[in-house]
């Protein structure tokens, strides 16, 4: 699939934006990149002690520099560079996810209260998913859902959700 791809063949204009990627996910946008890395860490454990062979083997992937993890959860989560899904090869999905990478890095310490805690609640609040269900309302009409798959194919030159 050509949106997977390895890092180890970037030409230097590339590798030196991937290193600025990662030094701006790791310092101004930390609190996310550690909240995903804990995540991620979680799962791996649970996937190693409880339930072996409970992922399958593309798991884990990289998409664009962000890691990608497979979960038994209904829906996505982005937490800066670490993507949780239950759709992993939804092209759509990912780019749409990765734009929340895009906000993260852009927003930094302002990323959770700005774009984070309304997108969890817009996901899962029972009367708001009944709200979209009953008046036929997309998911990305709320503000950092339709912010997040316009960045996502800006920066990819892919679709995203709609």
């Amino acid at each position: 699939m050509r949106a997977f791809h390895s890092d180890t063949s970037l030409p230097m204009g590339a590798a030196l934006r991937r290193t600025l990627f990662y030094l701006i996910q790791f310092s101004w946008a930390l609190p996310q990149n550690l909240l995903g890395l804990l995540l991620f860490v979680f799962l791996l454990l649970i996937d190693r002690f409880v339930r072996q062979n409970a992922f399958s083997p593309r798991a884990r992937s990289l998409f664009h520099g962000a890691v990608v993890t497979r979960w038994r959860l209904s829906g996505s989560m982005s937490m800066g560079i670490f993507l949780f899904c239950d759709s992993p090869d939804n092209i759509p999905l990912l780019v749409h996810e990765w734009g929340h990478t895009l906000q993260s890095a852009v927003l930094g310490p302002v990323y959770l209260p700005v774009i984070g805690l309304p997108s969890l609640v817009w996901a899962n609040l029972p009367c708001l998913r009944r709200f979209r269900r009953q008046t036929h309302c997309a998911y990305t009409s709320f503000y950092p859902e339709r912010w997040a798959s316009r960045w996502g194919e800006k920066g990819l030159h892919l679709p995203a959700l709609r």
